[in-house]
């Protein structure tokens, strides 16, 4: 196996060796793992809006016509959000239903 150097910035001054095939060798003790960005559940980021607004779990239940259990289960990261739901939040909320559902594809992508 064929490797070079690598230097990879500023930001990190470490050389890193990398194969021929383009990919580190693990035994190299020259690679240290990257960690992956921390991932957070749609509800977290409900939980933040709603604080921020001065509502309860209850409130928001009755603007957006859900019960208080299933507001909890998203806020818990027990519950996916739905396109239905995104709706709802859509409008009870003024942010969009696409932003919802990112959040929520987003949470799947990197809890696969």
């Amino acid at each position: 196996m064929r490797s070079v150097g690598v230097r990879c910035g500023q930001a990190c001054a470490s050389n890193w060796l990398i194969s021929a095939e383009g990919t580190p060798p693990i035994d190299s003790g020259w690679f240290t793992a990257i960690p992956q960005a921390e991932q957070f559940h749609p509800g977290v980021f409900l939980k933040e809006e709603l604080e921020a607004r001065g509502w309860s779990q209850e409130h928001f239940a009755e603007i957006t016509g859900y019960s208080l259990r299933t507001i909890n289960f998203v806020i818990c990261g027990r519950l996916s959000v739905s396109a239905r739901m995104a709706a709802a939040f859509e409008k009870a909320l003024g942010s969009s239903a696409e932003y919802w559902l990112r959040l929520q594809a987003l949470y799947n992508l990197g809890a696969s």
